[in-house]
């Protein structure tokens, strides 16, 4: 007997909800919410990090962050 393969589902893109965001580390390689932040300013789009996690970015003391309006630019 053989059985049709059911196609799998792609997961639903997150929504922009204006959490792109620029972040700088003040140290090379340090780890927070799941990224080794570089000591240079890195551009994430809207849904990369949770608001959850961008509060968390945003406390950390060796982390500037700056939320952007609609997509990074």
């Amino acid at each position: 007997m053989t059985t049709a393969a059911t196609p799998r589902r792609r997961a639903a893109a997150p929504a922009a909800s204006g959490t792109a965001c620029r972040i700088e580390s003040a140290r090379p390689g340090l780890y927070c919410c799941g990224v080794s932040h570089p000591a240079r300013v890195m551009r994430y789009p809207d849904g990369f990090f949770s608001a959850a996690q961008l509060a968390t970015l945003a406390a950390h003391p060796e982390l500037r962050v700056e939320r952007l309006g609609g997509e990074g630019r």
